[in-house]
């Protein structure tokens, strides 16, 4: 019976990677900068394949649910929405979203900003998000959503995701708002560069710019 191992993540899995590897007929992985960690392992063009990650297009229907946060939350329809959408942890760089927004606000105090997803564990980071956006002056633009299961929704109410983690296998909602015909700001992060070409499907910036 064949044995297929599926690779999503940039971090090394220790010995228990390489156990995984040596019995694995093939290894697939989410994209070419999560395979090149295999890198001079043993059969290593043999055995590693890239599958991106797929979006169903049945489902990620532009314009769907548009106009929902709006409603939900009472926005103007003259305030566009900016959002970062995934799970709240240092690494997604959520505090690089505030510090940005802090910056855009002075110039178009009418855009409001989503922070849409949740910390899996002791919400100590999302307390440090909500201290930060306290003390940037800007608590009244920052919407926290917790977690959402209408993910289409959400993303279609948005004018513009922003993506912004230091690493990343693939990206996968960056993949999803480009489903949906959506702008993305992403950082040049990981498997990123592999979905985004700076200035012709979205733009790239360094990680950890919130000037550009």
């Amino acid at each position: 019976i064949p044995l297929v191992w599926h690779v999503r993540v940039l971090e090394s899995g220790g010995i228990a990677e390489r156990i995984a590897y040596f019995f694995a007929d093939k290894v697939i992985v989410n994209s070419e900068i999560v395979g090149k960690k295999f890198t001079g392992w043993k059969d290593v063009s043999k055995k590693i394949a890239v599958v991106y990650n797929g979006i169903d297009l049945e489902e990620f229907k532009p314009d769907e649910g548009k106009g929902k946060l709006y409603s939900e939350f009472g926005f103007d329809e003259n305030e566009p929405l900016v959002g970062i959408v995934g799970e709240i942890s240092s690494n997604k760089g959520q505090k690089y979203f505030l510090e940005a927004a802090s910056k855009v606000i002075k110039e178009f105090p009418q855009v409001k900003f989503l922070v849409v997803g949740e910390e899996p564990d002791s919400g100590a980071y999302k307390g440090e998000l909500i201290r930060l956006a306290n003390k940037l002056k800007i608590s009244s633009s920052v919407y926290f959503l917790g977690f959402r299961d209408d993910i289409v929704d959400v993303l279609n109410s948005l004018a513009l995701l922003v993506h912004c983690p230091e690493r990343e296998g693939f990206g996968r909602v960056v993949a999803e708002a480009m489903a949906l015909k959506m702008p993305v700001v992403a950082t040049n992060a990981g498997g990123i560069p592999e979905i985004i070409k700076d200035g012709m499907n979205g733009l790239l910036v360094p990680i950890g710019d919130t000037e550009t």
